[in-house]
């Protein structure tokens, strides 16, 4: 390799170290999302009393009721406001991780209160819980299609009713309290006891 290539080399070599070494373990783990700004200003928000509703339906106060608005939004609403950050304000990023944080709530309860189980029945334990029909049940006994901000064409097509609509929807708002509450276990495990005391009753009733 000729003088100048090795010379290139190293500086590019420096330079993806100093890049890699500022991408560190310890930022990664204290970083704390923000739900986007202008979330609210694009949104046809929830009316106050319609707020005060939903929170006492799920038992949770939201300390920024910003997350809430955004669980409870669809992509097509924000499609529809012409929107350039539609995967920032839609609910799609908050079920993702919802769908995380239910899973780890939901194991963590099997864990504790079956501990005779191996690892092939807790996870047909987890399965039962966290599967789209138990998510939409729940989903429709808080009724959270009711509260759904969403485009005017899928509001045509009955989108409140869908059940895989509200089994997403309930993951969101999952994601949205675990941020809310300063990614807090402890919160989302409550929250998880208390609306899937039925199944988690069956379940342990199993034993």
């Amino acid at each position: 390799m000729k003088k100048r290539n090795i010379a290139k080399f190293l500086r590019m070599l420096r330079k993806e170290g100093g890049e890699i070494s500022s991408f560190s373990s310890s930022s990664l783990i204290s970083e704390h999302p923000v739900v986007s700004s202008s979330s609210s200003a694009n949104m046809n928000s929830l009316c106050k009393k319609s707020i005060v509703k939903i929170q006492k339906r799920l038992k949770y106060k939201f300390n920024d009721r910003i997350w809430l608005e955004q669980a409870l939004t669809r992509r097509s609403f924000v499609l529809e406001s012409i929107s350039t950050q539609v995967d920032e304000q839609a609910n799609q990023r908050l079920e993702f991780i919802g769908d995380r944080v239910l899973e780890l709530a939901v194991a963590r309860i099997l864990f504790v209160k079956n501990s005779g189980d191996n690892e092939g029945e807790l996870n047909t334990k987890l399965k039962y819980c966290v599967n789209n029909t138990t998510l939409a049940t729940i989903a429709t006994r808080l009724r959270l299609g009711k509260y759904l901000i969403v485009g005017k064409g899928e509001e045509m097509c009955g989108i409140r009713e869908n059940q895989k609509v509200l089994a997403d929807t309930l993951e969101a708002i999952i994601g949205a309290i675990y941020f809310d509450s300063n990614e807090d276990m402890k919160r989302v495990c409550k929250f998880v006891a208390r609306h899937f005391k039925t199944y988690l009753k069956q379940i342990l009733a199993s034993n």
